[in-house]
């Protein structure tokens, strides 16, 4: 337990390593954490998705295995701007400094590690450094002080990566305190920076130094930068020579504090070394049948130990300790060893982690169905035990009677969490039994708002296998959340207008003008200038576009892309599911014949042959807009026309081969009839 224990000191000072991740969309499962945080710490666990943080899944696998809390953890805390970090800035102002430019940043993506994002600059830098300068102000001159804080600011500038900065070299004629604190200033600029075989050379020589008052840290600093050397660029000798640092630091009379942590961060190394005893030490204390308050020291060092590359082969092995092995099969949905583990153990923890992964094509199905059905409506896995085995039975070919439990289910949903509904309403979407019954489950509440929108399966059936009858239909329907049906019309009236169904547009034409009047006079077009207008209009709005999209309230009239040329959706491989609509509920659905007919799904495939067919937003306008341009160079609105057409292949879709041809056609006609124009003045480039 000893080594385990200085666990937590090693991970606060050499930060925790976590890959990078990035394409936000609307989700309407919680993603890291659970909807309730606090009610899922006491046991209601809700719908468990391999998308929550470690912590939470190792809490989730702590009551599928029959043990509780019997103490309160607090949910984590959202990370607010560092009053630390706060303190720093506010001791720069009290000394006279200008505001600075910009926000400091903490965390930077290593350049020595691929994919790894870290904290790089701890609260002790912060606190160092107000400290220095309270004590500074009272030693320097005023432009030794100024002269001390800009260099303070480079310092912190390498804090977040964006760029290297470095202070300056300490001119000649500066007295030794001030110097001292340039070269520690420097060292420490390299040190963040990720140029840690500079920093460690620059401490070393700091440390030697007897006359610094900066020698007992950069001693400690030269263990901290072979640390960084070891855990970011995977260097194991550094990490022998770190010990070797800190064993001296710990020993040292005069490091102070610094004994403590060094002695820390020994059984951190020592905790790497002995990586197998580390992983069974925390498995006992995840598992003890009484945790104390140190148990959410237990979750974060846990998190750890799954995460650094430092753990990898230990966490990597078969025979990891179960706690480990669970949230491993959890999240790489490995099928086959959950359902070995259950089939060997009959637990609830294995049979919920093989049904949240199974397939209504795997031969275990049946049993894990069985095995399902045995399960009590109050234990902590009923939520997710019960909505997989709906899926698996909706997968193996029901519809009715999973169908009647969900209506069952649906008819008291305000009692359950609002990630439990959205689940349910998925699978009772997929056995409707006509257009508005899919409409009326269609709709769900993403976590990062309060009302409710089209889901991503929705928006996949209306995309793809609705023909725009439909569509026109869901836009009027009173079973579409108003957002959702103001975003469906400007969908479905730029797709009427591609595919030159006239009805279509007189019908979507005041629905769209009555949430967006500034396109009133635009949109029954006809031929000749009502194309042309509307081809403008269209090139006003990037938010006009054929291809519906899952998205919270952006404002309408925001440019931020036209549309690349429709393609048919990819089909979901087998096992590849997004957890955007509900965990394991493939986008691409199987429509019933019920909600839209066989002749439908063929008319709708017919449009959108038609749609890939026209391609993306300059395609379709720059024929109409060029045409009307060269017949009609009086037209006042010509060189807005030709400005648009410009932005539009700017900021549209990137991937037509056309785009150079299309920019730079539109560019020199407007430079060449128009250069004194004022749209010319605003178009100073064209682009590819």
């Amino acid at each position: 337990m000893r080594r385990f224990r200085f666990l937590a000191t090693g991970f606060a000072v050499t930060t925790l390593l976590f890959p990078c991740a990035s394409d936000w969309r609307p989700s309407f499962l919680p993603q890291q954490q659970p909807e309730d945080e606090t009610a899922f710490r006491q046991g209601k666990l809700g719908l468990i998705t391999p998308a929550l943080a470690k912590q939470d899944e190792l809490i989730a696998y702590r009551y599928l295995a029959g043990l509780t809390l019997n103490i309160t953890l607090p949910p984590p805390a959202p990370e607010p701007f560092n009053p630390v970090m706060d303190e720093w800035a506010k001791a720069r102002r009290s000394a006279g400094a200008p505001e600075l430019s910009c926000c400091l940043g903490e965390y930077r993506m290593s350049r020595l590690s691929q994919n790894l994002y870290y904290r790089n600059c701890l609260d002790d830098s912060f606190v160092t450094a107000a400290n220095t300068l309270a004590d500074r102000k009272a030693k320097y001159s005023k432009a030794e002080l100024e002269g001390w804080i800009e260099a303070q600011d480079a310092v912190f500038a390498n804090c977040d990566g964006r760029k290297p900065s470095l202070p300056s070299e300490p001119a000649a004629d500066l007295p030794a305190l001030a110097r001292a604190d340039r070269r520690y200033q420097i060292a420490a600029a390299h040190f963040y920076g990720e140029d840690l075989e500079t920093a460690e050379k620059l401490f070393r020589e700091i440390a030697a130094d007897q006359s610094s008052p900066w020698h007992v840290i950069a001693a400690y600093l030269v263990g901290r930068t072979l640390l960084r050397e070891f855990s970011l660029a995977g260097n194991t000798e550094a990490a022998a020579a770190a010990r070797a640092q800190f064993n001296v630091i710990a020993s040292d009379p005069v490091a102070g504090t610094l004994r403590d942590s060094a002695r820390g961060l020994v059984e951190h190394l020592d905790a790497i070394e002995h990586s197998g005893e580390t992983l069974q030490s925390l498995s006992g204390l995840l598992l003890a049948p009484h945790p104390d308050a140190s148990f959410e020291h237990v979750l974060a060092e846990s998190r750890y130990v799954m995460l650094a590359d430092s753990f990898r082969t230990e966490i990597s092995k078969p025979d990891v300790p179960e706690p480990f092995d669970w949230v491993k099969t959890l999240e790489a949905g490995n099928e086959a060893h959950a359902v070995e583990r259950w089939r060997a153990t009959k637990s609830v923890s294995w049979l919920t982690v093989a049904l949240i992964h199974a397939s209504g094509k795997d031969a275990a199905a049946p049993d894990l169905l069985e095995a399902a059905a045995t399960i009590a409506a109050d234990s902590p896995a009923a939520v997710t035990v019960g909505y997989n085995a709906i899926r698996l039975r909706i997968e193996l070919g029901e519809t009715a009677g999973p169908r009647a439990q969900l209506n069952r289910l649906l008819a008291s949903e305000r009692t359950q969490p609002e990630s439990v509904r959205n689940a349910w309403r998925a699978e009772r979407m997929r056995v409707a039994i006509s257009f508005d019954d899919f409409l009326r489950w269609a709709p769900r509440i993403p976590v990062e708002d309060a009302s409710p929108v089209l889901a991503d399966d929705s928006i996949e059936v209306l995309n793809y296998r609705a023909p725009l009858a439909r569509i026109v239909e869901a836009v009027q329907s009173p079973r579409v959340p108003a957002w959702s049906a103001s975003k469906l019309a400007l969908t479905a009236w730029t797709r009427a207008f591609l595919l030159e169904d006239k009805e279509a547009m007189r019908t979507l034409a005041p629905l769209v003008a009555k949430t967006h009047p500034n396109l009133t006079g635009n949109l029954t077009p006809q031929d000749g200038a009502d194309r042309f207008h509307t081809s403008l209009m269209i090139a006003r709005n990037a938010l006009l576009t054929p291809m519906a999209d899952v998205e919270l309230r952006k404002p309408f009239g925001s440019n931020d892309g036209w549309w690349c040329g429709a393609k048919e959706p990819v089909v979901d491989n087998p096992g590849e599911y997004r957890s955007t609509v509900a965990w394991r509920i493939p986008i691409s659905m199987k429509v019933p014949d019920a909600v839209i007919s066989p002749a439908e799904r063929t008319q709708a495939a017919k449009e959108v042959d038609r749609l890939i067919e026209l391609g993306s937003a300059q395609d379709v306008l720059s024929p109409v807009i060029m045409a009307w341009a060269k017949d009609h160079p009086d037209d006042p609105l010509v060189p807005e026309a030709l400005y648009r057409l410009v932005r539009v292949v700017r900021y549209g879709c990137h991937e037509e081969p056309d785009n150079a041809k299309i920019s730079k056609a539109a560019f020199d006609l407007l430079h060449t009839r128009y250069p004194k124009d004022p749209w010319t003045a605003r178009t100073p480039y064209w682009f590819k």
